[in-house]
């Protein structure tokens, strides 16, 4: 539980960083985490809600309760998360509606920048790195080709959705957002926390919590004990989603009497360069130049 405020300021500005990639789908707040240097921390105080935790609470040991779970540091990010979704959802929402491709072109350049750091973090590839990648590459592409889906809204579908996003959000490269969009429930989460809808959300918040506790646990056992392979996997997870965040993209033709969600969109690589395109690169650019601060900044605050 030792700390200071700098430390719990440094946490807290990482978090806002988290809760505005996981607003927007096809971006993943486990890359955030990843590039400032948290991920494996927060793996493992998410893991540690345990049988270790329930008997310390029964033993009314508060003091140990706080030190197993690492209070300090996920209250400290959960406030910057909670602050950035409560803030930005609408704007983020307008610009993805508004300015798609300056906006996707942003992002396009913030996973493929979070690739590249994570890519170096592999000390050697061998056989099982290439194939990992390769399958992650594979499942994350087709999983960005996917068209969303309708789907009732009842409290089980809401906790169940909650349950698999969250899994989504702690994977860099898996949009948790995305995820929400494909089981029709992204646009009605939104509207809930627009409208600040305390029941619909604690529904929801309840599937994430519980989807997140279980598959921490999985997801600390592979980092401990095949950490190159588990990252090469995270690698591919963020290669095949650019498919997904690819700024240029046009509707097939033939569907005008579709709803805008369940429109089929191509990519297209543009054959002249105009505004749009110019725009496009220097906002990538300034994409990945932002990663590489920030996987900076977290670096220097680790050594401090």
């Amino acid at each position: 539980m030792k700390g200071s405020f700098k430390e719990d300021l440094s946490i807290a500005l990482r978090g806002v960083l988290m809760g505005s990639a996981d607003v927007v789908p096809g971006v993943s707040g486990g890359t955030v985490a990843l590039i400032v240097g948290i991920y494996e921390r927060l793996i493992s105080a998410i893991a540690s809600f345990d049988a270790t935790l329930v008997a310390l609470i029964l033993a009314q040991r508060w003091k140990d309760v706080l030190r197993h779970i690492d209070f300090r540091f996920l209250a400290a990010l959960g406030t910057g998360i909670a602050v950035a979704v409560l803030s930005l959802a609408k704007i983020i929402t307008w610009l993805i509606l508004n300015k798609p491709i300056p906006t996707w072109s942003f992002f396009f350049g913030l996973i493929l920048a979070s690739a590249i750091l994570v890519y170096r973090q592999i000390p050697r590839w061998r056989n099982g790195e290439i194939i990992t990648l390769i399958v992650g590459a594979a499942f994350a592409y087709w999983l960005s080709g996917l068209l969303p889906a309708e789907a009732p809204h009842g409290p089980l579908v809401l906790f169940a959705s909650g349950a698999v996003a969250i899994c989504a959000t702690i994977l860099p490269g898996i949009s948790g957002s995305f995820v929400l969009v494909l089981l029709g429930q992204y646009l009605f989460v939104l509207d809930a926390i627009h409208e600040r809808s305390i029941t619909t959300l604690a529904v929801f918040a309840a599937g994430c919590g519980t989807g997140l506790i279980v598959f921490t646990k999985l997801l600390k056992v592979l980092l401990r004990d095949w950490r190159s392979q588990t990252m090469a996997f995270l690698v591919g997870l963020m290669g095949g989603s650019l498919r997904k965040i690819w700024p240029f993209k046009i509707e097939a033709p033939g569907q005008e009497l579709l709803k805008a969600k369940h429109r089929i969109r191509t990519n297209f690589l543009p054959d002249v360069i105009d505004e749009s395109v110019l725009w496009a690169i220097g906002l990538t650019l300034a994409g990945i130049a932002i990663v590489f601060l920030v996987d900076r900044f977290g670096r220097q605050a680790s050594n401090d």
